[in-house]
């Protein structure tokens, strides 16, 4: 049986009663090791619970996230600015956490609360 059919076995057999602690954390280390296209079934599988498929989400989309926030803090404040009044990138609230962090870090620099 391999990892991917475990944890559908599990899935299934666990839907309506809660996950014990140790068998969703068995569940947990083996997603690394599944292939892109068993994690996005599994993310549609009406028996995985929320908890996996926040586990999931982090595996299939970390470096995307990454890369997101790491572009937003080279931006200029004024880009930054730009895009958040355009609504353009469909990033409103990281854009808004990295200007209140810009705005903090000002505050903190000059003193002023």
């Amino acid at each position: 049986m391999t990892d991917y059919e475990y944890i559908i076995k599990q899935a299934k057999k666990l839907y309506y009663t809660q996950w014990s602690e140790e068998e969703l954390r068995k569940c947990v280390d083996m997603l690394p090791a599944l292939e892109r296209d068993e994690l996005v079934s599994l993310c549609h599988c009406k028996w995985i619970k929320k908890v996996m498929k926040e586990e999931i989400y982090k595996i299939l989309y970390m470096n995307r996230l990454g890369e997101r926030e790491e572009r937003f803090k080279e931006m200029s404040t004024n880009e930054l600015i730009n895009e958040f009044v355009n609504r353009s990138s469909g990033n409103i609230f990281l854009i808004r956490q990295e200007l209140r962090r810009r705005y903090k870090n000002i505050s903190v620099m000059t003193g002023s609360k």
